[in-house]
């Protein structure tokens, strides 16, 4: 049985290193994205005026950082990286929380997988029935 507990807590423990993964990505495209379109943008703009530049106001170069901007703002509307980043945050957050419970609380594992499947796909709700389970036994 111990053995059992062990392996679900390491599993845990490697789920919530991947989340922490994922929610440093989306943060780091989520920068990406909006740091390329606004110096797309204010390339463009500085372009658009009359410059000592002329590589900069050449009607090529206006049109492929305006494309470039566009897909960026495409993506980040398609991708929604803060969204993303927000949803693995809480994901890592309620395996913390049924960590915590396996290993202090002495949760039973069928419930901690249960608990588990559901965090993955909602884990708002997990995070909300555990708060209630935490509340009840204090």
């Amino acid at each position: 049985m111990e053995k059992e507990r062990q392996e679900f807590l390491d599993e845990i423990d490697n789920e919530i290193v991947k989340r922490n993964r994922l929610q440093s990505f989306y943060g780091g495209l989520r920068l990406f994205l909006m740091v390329t379109i606004a110096i797309c943008g204010f390339l463009t703009a500085t372009g658009g005026q009359v410059t000592q530049v002329k590589w900069l106001s050449s009607p090529a170069i206006l049109f492929v950082l305006g494309f470039v901007s566009f897909v960026c703002a495409i993506l980040n509307q398609y991708m929604t990286p803060s969204a993303m980043k927000v949803f693995h945050q809480n994901i890592r957050k309620a395996m913390e929380f049924i960590k915590g419970e396996v290993k202090y609380s002495k949760m039973d594992l069928a419930d901690a997988s249960k608990f588990k499947s559901i965090a993955i796909i909602e884990p708002e709700i997990v995070l909300g029935k555990l708060k209630e389970l935490f509340d009840e036994n204090e």
